[in-house]
């Protein structure tokens, strides 16, 4: 049948397999020296009710067992000679193994810097991923609402 994937014993329409794409409206301080969960507040799509614009808004939240891809794309303001690190969590407890995203800024106060990863990963119901990021500047930095996006699908 067109458009429909072979999933074990049965067919699962791509159409209903789960996937969130969330973005920000508006920029997100970070704080020196701590580590700080990524805020996002818009749905590009999500199908499955995977996320909550409002609530808990940091989280995307597995409602189907299955294998993963997640993709990450972060932009912040740039940073002179500042290290940054991004990660993905687990269940706010485990840190994601081959998925963190460690960098200097730019030197060009024009320029943003950017972090991103893609990965799969076996998760199951309730399990949620949530991003964080570290900076080691002497003030606070700014998480860019324009192309910074965090996504989940369901691939099998």
């Amino acid at each position: 049948m067109a458009n429909q994937l072979e999933f074990f014993s049965g067919t699962v329409k791509n159409s209903e397999m789960h996937r969130c794409c969330v973005t920000k409206s508006a920029d997100q301080s970070i704080s020196t020296a701590t580590w700080t969960k990524i805020t996002f507040d818009q749905e590009e799509y999500d199908v499955g009710s995977m996320h909550d614009n409002s609530t808990n808004n940091t989280r995307i939240t597995i409602k189907e067992a299955g294998q993963y891809r997640i993709n990450y794309h972060i932009k912040h303001e740039s940073m002179d000679k500042i290290s940054y690190e991004i990660r993905a969590k687990k269940n706010d407890t485990t840190v994601l193994e081959g998925c963190c995203d460690i960098g200097f800024g730019s030197k060009d106060a024009s320029l943003g810097a950017l972090g991103g990863a893609s990965f799969l990963i076996t998760l199951a119901i309730n399990d949620y991923i949530e991003l964080e990021i570290y900076h080691d500047g002497v003030s606070s930095q700014d998480v860019s609402s324009d192309n910074s996006f965090f996504e989940v699908f369901r691939v099998f």
